[in-house]
């Protein structure tokens, strides 16, 4: 799915504003992120692409709760929690309607990505400006 791979370059919203806070740990995460999203989904099959995707993914999650929970004061960090937990009901929502091939599986998917990227872009200004 092409459009996803569009997609992907929303990744490089918060590796962009990282690197104007000269905070490198997140941009260069981010951009990885953005690296093995490109990969993937240029040519979406199921493999080790897939996995790595996945696996890069979740690791980035876990940095980003980790610096929402210890670096972010309420409301800011109600708000990311909250942004989290939506897009990852639309990653469940885009997997679910994938699985039973319904077409607009990919809009919620990048949704998804949008949010992740509102999320970095949030906890890097909020920390770091």
């Amino acid at each position: 799915m092409h459009i996803l791979v569009f997609s992907s370059f929303l990744f490089l919203i918060p590796v962009l504003y990282g690197i104007y806070l000269s905070c490198y740990q997140h941009s260069i995460l981010a951009f990885f992120c953005f690296l093995c999203s490109i990969n993937y989904w240029r040519n979406p099959i199921h493999g080790w692409r897939r996995d790595i995707d996945i696996y890069v993914a979740t690791f980035c999650l876990i940095h980003i709760l980790y610096h929402i929970w210890y670096y972010i004061v309420p409301p800011i960090s109600y708000v990311c929690f909250y942004l989290i937990a939506q897009s990852y009901i639309l990653y469940q929502i885009s997997c679910l309607l994938h699985a039973k091939n319904i077409q607009c599986w990919y809009i919620f998917h990048i949704f998804m990505h949008f949010l992740v990227s509102i999320v970095s872009v949030i906890t890097l200004y909020d920390i770091y400006s």
